[in-house]
């Protein structure tokens, strides 16, 4: 607990009273912008390939799809607390 002496020091008065936040929500999305001539499924094939192993190296196949691919992902973060929200856009991956 602060002191009235405390928050007044801190800015706290009657034209900036105090806030009480009683429940706070955050989250992350993630878009994936993806151009490429290859197949659906050969793309996923891909992906799946790089979750799994972390690398293309292993299939020609795939390292020209990735090498020939251009992607972009952009994470949005968001705070959310009673009414206040925010939201930040951070473009995290962009290939050549």
């Amino acid at each position: 607990m602060f002191t009235f002496d405390e928050l007044t020091r801190k800015g706290v008065s009657h034209s900036a009273p105090p806030v009480m936040v009683s429940n706070v929500a955050y989250g992350r999305t993630i878009y994936v912008k993806l151009e490429t001539t290859s197949k659906s499924k050969d793309v996923q094939a891909v992906f799946k390939s790089l979750l799994k192993d972390n690398s293309v190296e292993t299939s020609g196949q795939y390292k020209d799809i990735f090498e020939e691919s251009t992607f972009t992902a952009v994470v949005f973060i968001f705070l959310m607390a009673v009414s206040m929200f925010l939201m930040i856009a951070f473009p995290i991956i962009k290939s050549p």
